[in-house]
């Protein structure tokens, strides 16, 4: 199989476009959308991952340009590489990072005394996930803090599968990974595999998700877009009395977001930086 070729599209802007300029990257095709910001000063940067074959960059700077006029094209930017090298670049960025004093999330390579603490083991890939970015964080807290031994819990949009992994570790009966990314779907088995817990993981396309499956916690860091073209699936998948926690929110996406769960949920807002985890239990029905 030849590997994929991927491009990476960097647009500097301030943090009020932030939205916008996310929802045009989406729009236009990006397979996922990261959102930083500079140390140095109050500017962010937004990053839309495109599979280089289905999109060029001047195809999405000139979206950009026509969408959203503040944007300076000077401050669009972009880079190609391949598997390998986005493979390479995140082994470079994993840190051991302890979670809520319950879970070590390590790579491979790593080796530490996690002094009787819990460990899970992600070999990053192609998909997202290791912990270190505040939306995955927040869920894994979220995760730690609940009491899931003997609950079945699903993952929607479960990448390299860390969430899914550290519901396992910490008690789950059963958790089910969903993701529209084949790729994703097998990092998360492979991942699964590595800490022992692949025969308490299922991980499916949506389309394979069974018509009667509920779960009692369910997990989606996604994006503010995703996360409102699903709530009806979302809300379905929650059982009665159930929790679910939404993450890849920024602040000021907060309220819209929780305005479409609110009818079904009673949510909390928890924030970290610019990023926000809305959590609440579903109303049972009468």
């Amino acid at each position: 199989m030849t590997p994929k070729r991927w491009l990476n599209v960097r647009i500097q802007c301030r943090y009020e476009l932030v939205n916008s300029v996310s929802d045009v990257l989406e729009d236009s095709g990006a397979e996922a959308v990261s959102i930083s910001q500079h140390s140095e000063s109050s500017d962010f940067e937004v990053t839309g991952l495109f599979e280089s074959t289905s999109v060029d960059a001047g195809t999405v700077a000139q979206a950009l340009s026509r969408q959203i006029s503040e944007v300076d094209q000077e401050c669009v930017t972009h880079e190609f590489f391949a598997d390998r090298d986005w493979v390479t670049q995140s082994q470079r960025r994993f840190e051991p990072i302890c979670i809520s004093n319950r879970i070590w999330i390590t790579a491979p390579w790593h080796q530490i005394d996690t002094k009787g603490v819990r460990q899970i083991v992600i070999n990053p890939g192609m998909s997202f996930g290791t912990g270190h970015h505040a939306t995955t964080r927040m869920c894994l807290e979220f995760l730690a803090s609940m009491e899931l031994e003997g609950k079945a819990i699903i993952d929607y949009g479960c990448g390299s599968g860390i969430l899914a992994i550290a519901a396992l570790v910490l008690g789950a009966r059963h958790v089910y990974g969903i993701d529209i990314d084949p790729d994703a779907v097998e990092e998360s088995q492979n991942n699964a595999r590595i800490n022992g817990v692949e025969s308490r993981y299922t991980a499916l396309a949506p389309s394979e998700i069974p018509d009667e499956l509920t779960a009692t916690v369910v997990t989606a860091n996604l994006s503010r877009n995703v996360l409102i073209e699903l709530n009806d699936e979302l809300s379905r998948l929650t059982a009665d009395s159930g929790m679910l926690a939404l993450s890849g929110i920024l602040s000021s996406q907060a309220n819209e977001v929780r305005h479409m769960f609110s009818d079904r949920f009673e949510i909390q807002v928890t924030s970290e930086d610019e990023w926000v985890l809305l959590t609440g239990r579903k109303w049972r029905r009468a």
